[in-house]
Order: C-alpha cells, then structure tokens, then sequence
C-alpha cells in the first residue's frame, strides 16, 4: 500500500527550461479491480525497466503531462467554446452568456478586463466561496482543488464551503472537459442553468496547484496581469511572434487596479511563450527590464500584490482596522487562516518580499523583486561566465547579461563553452526538440532588441561567434534545478562599425558585472575559428528604445472597505500537500527567492 501511495502521490516545484514551479499531485483514491491490475502492471513495468531508463522516461512523462496543462491554458490548447457553447477568450476566461460579445477584430467584444472586476455583484458575499465536486473529479485532483483552496484561505479572510441543497450559486470543479477554464466573479446566472453551478474545468494536465490557485484566482474576480491598462509600463507584446489569430489573447483593457503597481510574479501573469507560433522558443511577452524577464518564465502561486488585491476587493482588512497602521514599507494587516478577525482572531502583517519584520520595518532589499542572481549590465569587452564554470553550482542560476557597446560599434560574443539541459526529446508530444527544459535567450536584433532566440543543449559550439546589428546585445538564462552541463562562457568584443572584424580594445575579464584586470600574455599568433552565423528571416518590426530601469515605489494601503466583516470560517484541515508545497515556495537559492 505504501508502495501504491508513493506512486500516487507526486508534487512538482519545477519547469524544466523555464524553471517554472507548479505542483502536480495525485492522491489515494481508492481504485477498482481494473484500477489495481494496471497499477500492478505499472509497478512491474518500473521494476524491470534499467534505472538510467526509468528516469529518464519517468523525467519526460512528468514534463510532458506538466506541459500539457500550460499547453491548455497559454499555447492554445483549450477549446474555443466550452461544452455549453460559451466563447473562451484570453485562453482561459469564459464569457457569460449575459455579456455582449460584439466588436473587434473578430467579432468579440473582451468583457471589462482587470486584474480585479470591477463589478462588486460578481464578489461572492462575505467572501465565502461555495462549491462542489462533479462526478469526474478524482480523489487525487481532489487533492490538488482542496490544496489551492487552502493557499486561497491561508493568504486571504476567503472561506470555501461545500455547496448543500439549499445553494443555488455555487462553483462546480470538473475533468470530463477539455482544457483549464473558468468565469469570472460570481454569476447568478450560469451557462448551466440556474442553479445548476458555474464550471470551473480541470481538464487533462490542469491538475497541479499553480493552475488551479489561477483559476479559483478568476473565481474570485481577478482577470490577467496582462490585461492591465498600465503594462505598457512593464512588459512588451512581441506581436510578430503571436499565433495568428490570437492577438485577442493579448488585449490590454480600462481598467482600475487599486492603485497596486503591475505585479510580473503575479499567479494572472502569463508566461513569457504564451500564444506563440514557436513554443517555448520565441516570447510574445518581454520585460521592459530584461533583468526581470527571468519572472516570466514560470507560474507562480499568489504573490504579495496578489494578496493585497485580494483582500482589498474582499474588505479583509476591515477585521484588523484598529491595528492596520502598525504594518510599515506597504505592508498590510490581515487576519491569517482565512479568518475575519473577529473573536480574538489573530491579525498580522502582511509585508511586501522586500521587506520583513513584525511590522514590516525591515528592509531586505530596495527593489520588489529578487536581485539578479548574476550577470548585469556589461560595458567592457571580457569574459562572461555561470557561477562556477565549468561545473553547475547554483540552481536556478537565471544570469542575464545586458552587454551595451559604445555608440559606432557591434558585440561580439565568442562562445568557449555552452552546456544546459537538453533538447526535450521525447517523440509525439508538441515540445519535442524545443528547449522545454532550460532556455538561453540571446537577443541580437537591435532593431528589435526584444525579440531573441532560444538555445539549450550544446546547441553552440566552441568557437562560435555570434555578433549583434547594432550596439547591443542581451543573454538570459531560465534556468533549472538540475545543474546539466557545464553552463556557460564566452568572450566579449566590442567592434568598431568601421573595422568590424578588428578588435579596438583591450579585454578585461568580466565576472556577473565586476571588472578584473588581465594577467598580461605574451604575444601569440591569432587562431582564426569558423564561424557559426545564424540567420532568422522577419517581418518588419518597428524600433523600440533602450527601457530605463525603474525601481517600484513601495503600496500603501489608503484604499476603503467594499464589503462588511465575514462571519467565522468553516474548520478546514490543512493537508500535508500544502504543507509540502508552501515550505517548497518559500524555499530559496541565495540570492534568488520565491514570490
């Protein structure tokens, strides 16, 4: 039996190539005599089988079913209209059947799109969240729905309770539909009927805890990051790299966000490959600051602006008012557990990833954000390499190397050594040959200086050159926890336009930003190395400017109540999942850390 538990129960804190932290968990239902003899048969299959095999086979079946659910939800892998006939739009997002759908490119008028509606009848009263489970569901996707359930409650005053008789309003978790989707709020009146419950789909490869925290996030009444009217401020949409089709998918909207700055770690925040013609190899969607790009790379569960949002809409800082301006730096007070605060409920602050203390009086860092693990913003010629080349010594070591040449010059990059995880090879799935598992972007299009391409592997050989068009060129790694290869090191070269095949300056050696002065060599002969050029034919595309880097103001919480205080939660037993997965987010790799 134990046996049969170990093999049901799997919890995933990784993304391969982009290092995205999801969690996929299956549970101990208990199984029918057919049930049992194909477990049996597995269990036979795994003894036989080599060891170096069995790993490998077992590493690519959970990649590809982790795939399979961000497929459904960000690469166009959901259905276009749910079972009822209900349009989904931005992947995941049903619209219901009392919103006008009139307007745009292609018919569909987005409906009010935010990070939170606006709409307060869309709210669920008092915050409680009422659901139910269809017959399709598993115990062990039960697992995963009650886990993202109590992440909801342990951040937020959120209560969930399951639906009796009388509810005629209610949530309805199902798996006999295709894709992970959702409405948005509350709705009275279902696509099923009233009182028949909305639908909340958890299809093949959804049930793992990120994606379902997003969903239970439109439950709630959270759209998009993305959507924000302000994220022009933030992030680029690389339109010649969206599916055709889709550009929908990437509508930005009028909205009001609670004067909460954009969030790239938020759980609504699309992946950086969302909607893209080449999966996992081009972005649609870039940071402004190509240090940040690394937070586009994975599926996050709530960060602090999400929790802020939370109970701003939900009046959950209402229970705790007499104490609220204790909290310092944009923290908040809130009542912990999913409690109201009333009845002697304990309050806490709430404090923003940059600060910490029992008031958030604390500074860690002065950015919202981790600090870049390694790399920076290179302005002399030199080498550039991993921690601890030629060995892997840091997980998820995402380096990002803005190299800026003078005015009247090119970079070039001479690669001494490149090796990550490799190519995902599995065959029949939609990711084979992509660089699923670990991703090294390099962008050398000055003309569109956010749009790079992915290489993994051993993809660069020593002795390549490649040379940026212009003044500019940047690196970024996305990296795993498994440590393949030797990572990477190259030499950079500055050339001038006039002489672009002659170096005009010195080098220095350049370690994650920091300038090292060059043992002096004697002269030796110049080995001329071939060449390796790659060409990439595109669109034109118009000039963007170098972002200037900006460091978030800290959020001060002004905002009134909306809703009135909620009555006592109903008892809740946390599981030993959740326990499990919220000691692994929490978890971090000096000086990278969780959101």
């Amino acid at each position: 039996m134990a046996d049969s538990r170990s093999l049901s129960r799997c919890l995933i804190f990784i993304l391969g190539g982009l290092g995205l932290i999801v969690a996929s968990v299956s549970s101990l239902p208990t199984k029918t005599p057919s049930e049992q003899r194909q477990q049996q048969q597995l269990n036979h299959s795994q003894q036989v089988s080599s060891e170096h095999d069995h790993h490998q086979a077992s590493y690519n079946d959970d990649q590809d079913s982790l795939f399979l659910g961000l497929y459904n939800m960000f690469g166009g892998g959901n259905p276009s209209v749910t079972p009822n006939g209900q349009k989904l739009i931005e992947g995941d997002i049903v619209v219901p059947t009392t919103t006008s759908i009139s307007g745009g490119s292609d018919g569909l008028q987005v409906i009010s799109g935010r990070k939170a509606v606006p709409d307060t009848s869309l709210y669920w009263p008092n915050g409680e969240i009422i659901y139910t489970y269809h017959e399709s569901i598993t115990a062990g996707e039960m697992a995963v729905i009650e886990a993202a359930m109590q992440h909801w409650r342990q951040h937020t005053c959120l209560t969930f309770r399951q639906r009796q008789p009388s509810d005629l309003v209610f949530v309805r978790f199902r798996s006999d539909t295709q894709g992970c989707w959702s409405l948005v709020g509350r709705q009275v009146n279902s696509p099923n009927g009233y009182g028949q419950g909305q639908d909340v789909s958890i299809g093949q490869g959804c049930a793992n805890l990120n994606v379902v925290v997003h969903e239970i996030g439109h439950v709630i009444g959270f759209f998009h990051e993305q959507s924000r009217s302000d994220r022009d401020q933030y992030i680029d949409i690389v339109w010649s790299n969206v599916l055709p089709g889709y550009a929908l998918q990437f509508r930005k909207e009028s909205d009001t966000n609670y004067g909460i700055p954009y969030d790239l770690t938020s759980t609504m925040q699309y992946p950086q490959w969302a909607f893209s013609k080449e999966i996992f190899e081009k972005s649609t969607i870039v940071a402004k600051n190509p240090a940040y790009q690394r937070f586009l790379s994975k599926n996050y569960p709530l960060s602090f602006r999400d929790r802020l949002i939370a109970n701003q809409m939900y009046s959950c800082t209402t229970a705790c008012a007499s104490s609220a301006s204790s909290c310092q730096n944009g923290g908040y007070m809130r009542a912990s557990g999913g409690s109201t605060g009333l009845g002697g409920a304990s309050c806490s602050c709430d404090c923003p990833p940059n600060y910490t203390g029992q008031q958030c009086e604390t500074k860690l860092r002065s950015d919202y954000y981790p600090d870049l693990p390694c790399g920076g913003i290179i302005n002399q010629p030199g080498i550039i390499e991993t921690p601890g080349y030629p060995q892997r010594t840091q997980p998820f070591s995402n380096c990002m190397w803005d190299i800026q040449a003078p005015i009247g010059h090119k970079v070039s990059i001479k690669f001494e050594g490149f090796g990550f995880a490799p190519r995902f090879t599995k065959p029949g799935t939609k990711v084979i040959n992509k660089c699923f598992n670990e991703t090294v972007e390099i962008r050398l299009r000055n003309a569109n200086i956010y749009d790079g391409d992915a290489y993994c592997g051993t993809d660069i050989a020593p002795g390549t050159v490649l040379k940026s068009d212009g003044p500019k060129a940047v690196i970024i790694i996305t990296a795993n926890d498994k440590m393949i290869g030797t990572g990477l090191k190259a030499r950079v070269r500055f050339q001038s336009d006039s002489s672009p095949e002659t170096d005009d300056e010195e080098d220095n050696e350049i370690d994650d930003g920091q300038t090292k002065p060059q043992t002096p060599q004697p002269p030796t002969q110049e080995v001329v190395t071939t060449t390796t050029s790659i060409t990439t034919t595109r669109p034109e595309i118009p000039i963007y400017t170098t972002p200037t880097y900006t460091v978030q103001p800290p959020v001060v919480n002004t905002l009134p109540p909306i809703l009135p205080p909620r009555p006592p939660p109903s008892v809740v037993t946390t599981s030993s999942l959740l326990e499990e997965y919220e000691k692994e987010s929490k978890k971090t790799y000096p000086p990278v850390g969780p959101f």
